[in-house]
C-alpha cells in the first residue's frame, strides 16, 4: 500500500516505534529481527503478485535501518559497559538521535582512555586508526557481513582489545574535541579519587596538546574550578565553605607535605596555560561534528509519512546515524560556564600564592594574613573573573610591608631548603617577578625581583650551599640587589667567622696566633653572631668556603661603587658605599689571616680539615 503522495507504508509501525524508543537494546534487537523476517516475508509476497510493482527492498529498508541502528547502540552499550550509566537517560535510538543528550566524542574518549589514560599512547592510537584500512561505519550495509568482527570488539575493552571505537567512528575525529573530553573524565576520575594525582598529571598532558581555543580554555578552566581551587580554598580558609568534595577524604591527603607539593605543580601549570591562553586565544568558536557523506545505510530510504495506526509512518528523511553536525553537548555546557573573561591579574595572584603555598607548608595558616588587598578573596569561583590591579606605590610602601618581608623570608628559606644540587643554574623568576608585582605593584624596593634573589641566595649560603650558587652568583652580578646582599652576606660572614675563632681558640698552639688578629674586626664580628635575627645561620661552614664568599662580598663592594648607587639607612650615598667598602675589606683581611693561621700550623687531623 501507498499514501495518497504515493510514499510507502511503515509496516508494523508500533512495534517499530517500540523499538526506536526501548532502553533494553538485547530484547529491542531480538524484536526488531524478528519483525524484520516477517515484513520481509510479506514484502516478498507482495512484490510477486504486484509484478516489482511494490518493492520488498523499500518496504524492508525502515526494519533494516533500525537493526542497524540498534546494533550501533548495542556496541555502544556492551563497549562502554563499564562506564555506565552514560547519562540520566537510558541509551537508546531516539535519544541519540534526539543529538543533545550523548556525546558521540564523549563515548570515544572514554574509549581511549580504557586503552590507555597516557597523551603520548593515545596519540599513537589516533594516528594508527587514522592509516588503517579496518576503519567502517558499524550502521552501514558493509556492516553487515562483518557481525563477527562487532562481537570481537564487545568482548574485550582497553589495552586488550586492538579494535578502539574511533576505528568504527572515524567521522567524528577531532583531535582537539576528544581531547578536551579526555580531560574533563580524567577530571572526574581524580575526583573520585585524589589521592592518584598521576590522574590529574595525565590530564595536564593532555591539556598541553590542546592549544588555546576557546574551548580548551573553558575546558582547563573546568578543571582548575572543580577540581583544584577547592582544595587551595579549603587549605588556606578552611573547610567550612567548600562543598566540591568529602572534607574526610580531602583533609588527611592535604597533611601530606609530598601530595601538596605534586599538587601545587599540576596547579602552577594549569594557571600558567590559562594566563598564555589569555595572550594567544583565537577567536573563539563553536565545535561541530564534522559533516561528512550520508551513510550507505540509509542511503537507500525512502521519506514516509504519518497516517496512523498499525501503519503509521515515520517521516525520516536519510542521515547518518549518530547524527553529525550540531554543537557537541558537553562541549557547549563547559563554554557556557566561561562566558566572562579571565583577568591576568588575578590569574597572577593565584599562581603567585599557589607557589607560596607550595613552598611555606608550616606557615600556610599564616599565608591569608600576608595576601595583598583585593575586591574579591582568592580561590573562590568568581575570583579569576575580577581585575585584581597591583597595589598603588602609596600601599606598597606601607608600615605592613616589613611584616610580608619577614613572611617572604620564610619562604625563600624554605625554598633554599628544598633545593636540590648539585647547582642552581637560574633564578626562579617566575615566583620572584610574580611576588614583586602582586605585593609591591613593582615599585617596592623591599620586594622587587632583585631583593627577592638576593634574599634567596644569602639563604642558600646561610644553609652553606657555597657549591651550589657560587657561579650562579658571579655571572649574575646584575641581577642582584648589591646593597641587600651585602647587608646580608655580611651577617653570615661574621656568624662562620666567629665559630672559626671559637674553635681555632681550643687549640693550644694557634692561641698565641689569633692575638695578632684586629680587635675591632673580631669585636664586630662578635656582636653580629650574638645577634637573634643571624640565629638562622648556619655558621659551620668551612674556613676555605667562607674566605671565597668574603671575597665576593669584596667584589659586590667595589661593583657597587661602580653603579653608584646604594643607601645606607641615614648614611649618604658615597658615605654608605665607601663604609660597605671598608667592612668587605676588613673582614677579607681577617678571613685570609684565620686561613693563613690554619696553614702555618699544620693542622692535619681529618676533624679538624672538615670544620677549617
Amino acid at each position: 500500500r501507498r499514501t495518497s503522495n504515493n510514499n510507502p507504508i511503515l509496516l508494523l509501525s508500533t512495534l517499530h516505534q517500540f523499538c526506536h524508543k526501548a532502553s533494553d537494546l538485547p530484547r529491542a534487537f531480538l524484536l526488531a529481527a524478528i519483525c524484520h523476517e516477517a515484513v520481509l516475508i510479506a514484502a516478498k509476497q507482495r512484490e510477486a503478485k504486484t509484478y516489482g510493482v511494490i518493492s520488498s527492498e523499500t518496504t524492508v529498508a525502515p526494519w533494516t535501518t533500525l537493526l542497524r541502528r540498534l546494533r550501533v547502540c548495542l556496541l555502544f552499550s556492551l563497549r562502554l559497559h563499564s562506564h555506565q550509566p552514560l547519562s540520566t537517560l537510558p541509551l537508546t535510538i531516539s535519544n541519540i538521535e534526539a543529538n543533545d543528550i550523548f556525546s558521540i566524542s564523549d563515548f570515544i574518549a572514554r574509549d581511549e582512555l580504557d586503552i590507555s589514560r597516557k597523551q603520548k599512547d593515545v596519540e599513537a592510537l589516533e594516528t594508527a586508526c587514522q592509516v588503517s584500512s579496518k576503519k567502517f561505519d558499524p550502521c552501514s550495509c558493509e556492516a553487515d557481513g562483518m557481525v563477527g568482527v562487532l562481537m570481537d570488539a564487545c568482548k574485550e575493552v582497553g589495552a586488550k582489545n586492538r579494535n578502539p571505537l574511533l576505528l568504527y567512528f572515524w567521522g567524528w575525529y577531532d583531535r582537539e574535541v576528544l581531547a578536551c573530553h579526555r580531560v574533563l573524565l580524567l577530571g572526574e576520575k581524580w575526583g573520585a579519587n585524589p589521592a592518584q594525582l598521576d590522574i590529574l598529571k595525565n590530564a595536564l598532558e593532555t591539556m598541553k596538546v590542546m592549544g588555546h581555543s576557546a574551548e580548551a580554555t573553558a575546558v582547563i578552566l573546568e578543571i582548575w574550578q572543580t577540581r583544584i581551587r577547592p582544595v587551595y580554598r579549603a587549605l588556606l580558609f578552611g573547610f567550612e565553605d567548600v562543598t566540591e568534595f568529602t572534607r574526610d577524604i580531602v583533609e588527611p591527603l592535604c597533611e601530606d607535605e609530598l601530595w601538596r607539593d605534586g599538587l601545587a605543580e599540576i596547579a602552577i601549570h594549569i594557571l600558567s596555560l590559562l594566563y598564555k591562553s589569555q595572550t594567544q586565544t583565537p577567536p573563539p568558536k563553536t565545535i561541530h561534528r564534522p559533516t561528512l557523506e550520508t551513510a550507505a545505510s540509509t542511503s537507500s530510504l525512502s521519506t514516509f509519512t504519518t497516517i496512523g495506526d498499525d501503519h503509521t509512518l515515520i517521516s525520516s528523511s536519510p542521515q547518518v546515524f549518530p547524527p553529525r553536525g550540531g554543537e557537541d553537548r558537553i562541549i557547549s555546557s563547559v563554554l557556557s560556564q566561561a562566558a566572562h573573561p579571565l583577568q591576568l591579574s588575578s590569574l597572577s595572584l593565584h599562581q603567585c600564592v599557589v607557589r607560596l603555598a607550595q613552598i611555606t607548608p608550616l606557615s600556610l595558616e599564616l599565608l591569608p594574613s600576608y595576601l595583598p588587598s583585593t575586591p574579591v578573596e582568592p580561590f573562590l569561583r568568581q575570583s579569576l573573573f575580577i581585575d585584581t590591579p597591583p597595589p598603588p606605590p602609596s600601599a606598597a610602601e606601607g608600615d605592613n610591608m616589613e611584616d610580608h618581608l619577614d613572611f617572604f623570608l620564610t619562604a625563600l628559606r624554605n625554598k633554599a631548603v628544598k633545593t636540590k644540587g648539585p647547582i642552581v643554574t637560574h633564578y626562579d623568576d617566575e615566583l620572584f617577578n610574580l611576588i614583586s608585582t602582586t605585593w609591591g605593584g613593582g615599585n617596592n624596593t623591599l620586594v622587587s625581583a632583585a631583593a627577592l634573589r638576593s634574599h634567596f641566595t644569602l639563604q642558600m649560603y646561610a644553609l652553606q650551599k657555597d657549591v651550589m650558587v657560587d657561579d650562579l652568583v658571579s655571572s649574575s652580578l646584575a641581577q642582584l640587589d648589591l646593597p641587600v646582599f651585602l647587608q646580608g652576606g655580611f651577617s653570615i660572614a661574621a656568624v662562620r667567622l666567629h665559630k672559626t675563632i671559637l674553635r681555632l681558640r681550643k687549640v693550644k698552639k694557634l692561641k698565641g696566633c689569633l692575638g695578632v688578629l684586629d680587635a675591632d674586626t673580631c669585636q664586630w664580628v662578635k656582636e653580629q653572631a650574638m645577634l637573634k635575627e643571624n640565629a638562622y645561620i648556619d655558621g659551620d661552614a668551612s674556613l676555605s668556603a667562607t674566605h671565597i664568599f668574603v671575597l665576593k662580598l669584596m667584589k659586590m663592594s667595589m661593583e657597587m661603587r661602580a653603579r653608584g648607587g646604594g643607601g645606607g639607612g641615614g648614611i649618604g650615598i658615597t658615605d654608605y658605599s665607601a663604609y660597605i667598602r671598608e667592612k668587605a675589606h676588613a673582614l677579607s683581611v681577617l678571613s685570609g689571616m684565620l686561613l693563613n693561621v690554619v696553614k702555618d700550623a699544620g693542622v692535619h687531623s681529618n676533624r679538624r680539615r672538615e670544620a677549617y
